[in-house]
Protein backbone atom coordinates (compact mmCIF):
# COMPACT_ATOMS: atom_id res chain seq x y z
CA UNK A 1 0.00 0.00 0.00
CA UNK A 2 1.56 3.12 -1.34
CA UNK A 3 0.22 6.49 0.03
CA UNK A 4 1.12 10.71 0.21
CA UNK A 5 -0.23 13.75 1.33
CA UNK A 6 -3.00 15.74 -0.75
CA UNK A 7 -3.79 18.71 -0.97
CA UNK A 8 -6.96 20.95 -2.74
CA UNK A 9 -8.88 24.11 -2.89
CA UNK A 10 -12.37 25.15 -3.21
CA UNK A 11 -12.00 24.93 -6.58
CA UNK A 12 -10.78 21.48 -7.01
CA UNK A 13 -12.41 19.14 -4.57
CA UNK A 14 -11.93 15.56 -4.45
CA UNK A 15 -14.69 14.75 -6.36
CA UNK A 16 -13.05 16.82 -9.45
CA UNK A 17 -9.95 14.76 -8.67
CA UNK A 18 -12.11 11.48 -9.20
CA UNK A 19 -13.20 10.66 -5.93
CA UNK A 20 -16.23 10.08 -4.92
CA UNK A 21 -17.51 10.35 -1.73
CA UNK A 22 -18.20 6.92 1.13
CA UNK A 23 -19.62 6.22 4.42
CA UNK A 24 -17.56 5.93 7.10
CA UNK A 25 -18.15 6.43 10.82
CA UNK A 26 -16.98 9.85 11.25
CA UNK A 27 -19.25 13.05 10.93
CA UNK A 28 -18.35 14.29 7.20
CA UNK A 29 -19.19 17.37 5.14
CA UNK A 30 -18.22 19.40 2.38
CA UNK A 31 -14.76 20.59 1.71
CA UNK A 32 -15.03 23.99 0.53
CA UNK A 33 -11.66 25.84 0.95
CA UNK A 34 -8.14 25.00 1.20
CA UNK A 35 -8.38 21.39 2.05
CA UNK A 36 -5.78 18.88 3.30
CA UNK A 37 -5.49 14.84 2.74
CA UNK A 38 -3.88 11.69 3.09
CA UNK A 39 -3.74 9.04 -0.14
CA UNK A 40 -3.52 5.39 -0.14
CA UNK A 41 -3.48 3.52 -2.80
CA UNK A 42 -4.57 -0.39 -2.31
CA UNK A 43 -3.94 -3.20 -5.36
CA UNK A 44 -6.29 -5.99 -5.08
CA UNK A 45 -4.53 -8.49 -6.63
CA UNK A 46 -3.87 -9.86 -9.70
CA UNK A 47 -6.65 -11.56 -12.15
CA UNK A 48 -4.00 -13.23 -13.78
CA UNK A 49 -4.42 -12.74 -17.66
CA UNK A 50 -8.05 -12.15 -17.21
CA UNK A 51 -7.67 -8.38 -16.35
CA UNK A 52 -5.24 -5.67 -17.85
CA UNK A 53 -1.71 -5.48 -16.59
CA UNK A 54 -1.75 -3.96 -12.79
CA UNK A 55 -5.05 -5.53 -11.41
CA UNK A 56 -7.68 -4.14 -10.06
CA UNK A 57 -6.95 -1.17 -7.64
CA UNK A 58 -8.59 1.37 -5.63
CA UNK A 59 -7.57 4.96 -3.73
CA UNK A 60 -8.49 5.95 -0.35
CA UNK A 61 -8.53 9.75 0.65
CA UNK A 62 -9.26 10.91 3.92
CA UNK A 63 -9.30 14.63 4.18
CA UNK A 64 -10.23 17.23 6.22
CA UNK A 65 -10.89 21.33 5.86
CA UNK A 66 -8.99 23.09 8.71
CA UNK A 67 -11.64 25.14 10.43
CA UNK A 68 -11.74 26.56 14.03
CA UNK A 69 -12.30 24.05 16.66
CA UNK A 70 -14.26 21.38 14.54
CA UNK A 71 -12.40 20.60 11.13
CA UNK A 72 -14.74 19.28 8.37
CA UNK A 73 -13.74 15.61 7.28
CA UNK A 74 -14.52 13.88 3.97
CA UNK A 75 -13.49 10.38 3.27
CA UNK A 76 -13.47 9.07 -0.62
CA UNK A 77 -12.33 6.43 -2.73
CA UNK A 78 -11.48 6.48 -6.37
CA UNK A 79 -11.67 3.14 -8.63
CA UNK A 80 -9.88 3.94 -11.53
CA UNK A 81 -12.81 3.50 -13.39
CA UNK A 82 -16.99 2.62 -12.37
CA UNK A 83 -16.71 -1.14 -12.91
CA UNK A 84 -13.37 -3.20 -13.07
CA UNK A 85 -13.00 -4.91 -16.76
CA UNK A 86 -12.25 -8.90 -16.99
CA UNK A 87 -11.21 -9.72 -21.10
CA UNK A 88 -13.52 -7.07 -22.00
CA UNK A 89 -16.25 -8.63 -21.98
CA UNK A 90 -17.00 -8.75 -18.48
CA UNK A 91 -17.22 -6.02 -16.13
CA UNK A 92 -17.40 -6.13 -12.29
CA UNK A 93 -19.32 -3.06 -10.08
CA UNK A 94 -20.84 -2.03 -7.16
CA UNK A 95 -23.44 0.28 -6.05
CA UNK A 96 -22.02 1.72 -2.98
CA UNK A 97 -18.89 1.50 -0.73
CA UNK A 98 -18.41 2.18 2.74
CA UNK A 99 -15.99 2.20 5.18
CA UNK A 100 -16.34 0.43 8.45
CA UNK A 101 -15.10 -0.03 12.24
CA UNK A 102 -14.31 -3.24 14.41
CA UNK A 103 -14.23 -1.77 17.29
CA UNK A 104 -14.15 -5.34 18.99
CA UNK A 105 -10.55 -5.62 18.43
CA UNK A 106 -7.43 -3.78 19.92
CA UNK A 107 -6.74 -1.50 18.21
CA UNK A 108 -9.65 -1.12 16.17
CA UNK A 109 -9.67 -2.50 12.95
CA UNK A 110 -11.17 -1.22 9.50
CA UNK A 111 -12.48 -2.81 6.77
CA UNK A 112 -14.41 -1.84 3.18
CA UNK A 113 -18.05 -2.74 2.54
CA UNK A 114 -18.95 -3.02 -1.60
CA UNK A 115 -22.49 -3.86 -1.98
CA UNK A 116 -24.19 -4.91 -4.38
CA UNK A 117 -21.55 -5.95 -6.42
CA UNK A 118 -22.59 -7.90 -9.59
CA UNK A 119 -20.72 -9.30 -12.33
CA UNK A 120 -22.21 -7.96 -16.47
CA UNK A 121 -21.83 -9.54 -19.13
CA UNK A 122 -23.72 -8.91 -22.34
CA UNK A 123 -26.78 -7.07 -20.22
CA UNK A 124 -27.28 -9.34 -17.67
CA UNK A 125 -26.32 -8.87 -14.02
CA UNK A 126 -25.23 -11.58 -12.20
CA UNK A 127 -26.10 -12.88 -9.36
CA UNK A 128 -29.68 -11.59 -8.20
CA UNK A 129 -30.42 -10.68 -4.85
CA UNK A 130 -28.56 -8.96 -1.93
CA UNK A 131 -24.80 -9.37 -1.89
CA UNK A 132 -21.51 -7.72 -0.72
CA UNK A 133 -17.93 -7.49 -0.51
CA UNK A 134 -15.73 -7.89 2.54
CA UNK A 135 -12.01 -6.43 2.34
CA UNK A 136 -9.89 -6.07 5.11
CA UNK A 137 -6.28 -6.19 6.06
CA UNK A 138 -4.57 -9.49 6.55
CA UNK A 139 -2.94 -10.25 10.14
CA UNK A 140 0.17 -8.80 9.48
CA UNK A 141 -1.39 -5.74 7.95
CA UNK A 142 0.05 -6.17 4.52
CA UNK A 143 -1.92 -8.86 2.80
CA UNK A 144 -5.51 -8.08 1.67
CA UNK A 145 -8.53 -10.84 2.65
CA UNK A 146 -11.85 -10.57 1.37
CA UNK A 147 -15.22 -12.38 1.90
CA UNK A 148 -18.67 -12.26 0.31
CA UNK A 149 -22.02 -12.89 1.43
CA UNK A 150 -25.18 -13.63 -0.87
CA UNK A 151 -28.57 -13.30 -0.20
CA UNK A 152 -30.96 -15.17 -2.67
CA UNK A 153 -34.21 -13.43 -1.78
CA UNK A 154 -36.21 -15.86 -4.06
CA UNK A 155 -37.99 -18.47 -2.04
CA UNK A 156 -38.65 -20.55 -5.11
CA UNK A 157 -37.41 -23.97 -4.25
CA UNK A 158 -37.81 -24.16 -0.50
CA UNK A 159 -40.08 -26.40 1.82
CA UNK A 160 -43.42 -25.26 3.30
CA UNK A 161 -43.05 -22.55 5.99
CA UNK A 162 -39.52 -21.48 4.68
Amino acid sequence: MAGGFRSGTAETPPGKLGFASIRAPVRQGELSGDWFGLEYHVPLGGLGSLAPEGGPALTLLFAWLPSGTQPTLYTGIRLGATAWRLQGLFEIGFSSISLNMDASCQPPRYFLTMEQFALRLLGITLPPGENRLFLFAGEDGQELGWYAAYQNDSKEGLPDGG
